[in-house]
């Protein structure tokens, strides 16, 4: 396998009743996305989401 290092930003699987299967990817990073260099802890995600329930 050859690997990119390119970001895949949008994934749509679709599996067919007869077990077929169809995937598509797209490389193209939407419009609307902000980038930012702040990293979040994994206590502070699982913090938020108990805040969820």
């Amino acid at each position: 396998m050859n690997l990119t290092g390119d970001r895949i930003w949008e994934l749509t699987f679709t599996l067919y009743p007869d077990g077929k299967f169809n995937m598509k990817y797209d490389y193209k990073k939407p419009k609307d996305y902000e980038e930012s260099e702040e990293t979040i802890s994994g206590d502070e995600i699982n913090n938020s989401l108990k805040k969820l329930r």
